[in-house]
């Protein structure tokens, strides 16, 4: 089962290149904040089963995978609202929104 959390690099495999310091340690983006291509704006981690291997990179101090989702590399602006709820099972899934300022031609 995933989790929102901060990913730590002691604990968590295959970190995404993005940026995390603009992540609460919830895990989620802060509505507010400006936000370029390849920011992290969701920190969420999958734990690994203690016997797979994860192609060799894996140690024994690790017990979470990185599936955290970046912001699309061509997208910048400011996050306007994050709404954290629940579906129909109770698990929880988080939907961040977006705004840009465009000036017309």
């Amino acid at each position: 089962v995933e989790e929102f959390e901060k990913p730590q690099r002691s604990n968590t495999l295959k970190l995404k290149h993005g940026t995390y310091d603009k992540l609460d340690e919830d895990g989620l983006i802060a509505p507010g904040v400006r936000v370029s291509g390849e920011d992290i704006i969701i920190g969420k981690t999958a734990p690994i089963a203690p016997d797979v291997d994860e192609m060799g990179q894996r140690q024994k101090y690790h017990t979470k995978r990185d599936v955290s989702t970046p912001l699309r590399s061509t997208e910048n602006g400011i996050v306007d609202q994050v709404m954290l709820t629940t579906n129909a099972e109770g698990l929880k899934f988080v939907k961040v929104r977006m705004r840009t300022t465009k000036v017309p031609q």
